[in-house]
């Protein structure tokens, strides 16, 4: 039986959190747990110290994924997201946007170093499958 693992998903909107998730759920097996509740982007080194050290204390590997994208990048899928209608997809402003990037803590390499790496076959994948 593999070992329990809690993979944390983050990044800003529209980085691809949910199409990782998603694509996770899949080829894990995994039980995907969003929006409101893990899978809302992590913003700050406290709150993954948390979660890590909370999942170490029971036995479980961690994981974190950093997903980044320009602000242009992330404004462009958030627009389409929304145009779309997708189930789920909030409106994001551009203004809110970059009140959110001044916000946001991205994890440094000595934090990314405290984290679990994925097993060789999954990392090579990405959310398309391919790689």
């Amino acid at each position: 039986m593999p070992r329990p693992t809690l993979i944390l998903l983050c990044g800003l909107p529209g980085s691809g959190k949910t199409t990782l998730a998603k694509h996770l759920a899949r080829v894990v097996p995994a039980v995907r747990l969003c929006p409101d509740i893990l899978e809302y982007g992590f913003w700050d080194r406290r709150e993954r110290d948390e979660n890590r050290l909370t999942a170490r204390a029971l036995g479980v590997a961690v994981e974190l994924h950093h997903l980044t994208a320009s602000l242009d990048e992330l404004g462009a899928r958030i627009e389409s997201r929304t145009a779309e209608g997708r189930w789920g997809s909030v409106p994001v402003t551009r203004d809110l946007l970059e009140e959110y990037a001044e916000q946001f803590e991205a994890p440094e390499a000595d934090e990314l170093d405290l984290f679990d790496r994925p097993p060789a076959e999954r990392d090579a994948q990405g959310p398309s499958g391919k790689g």
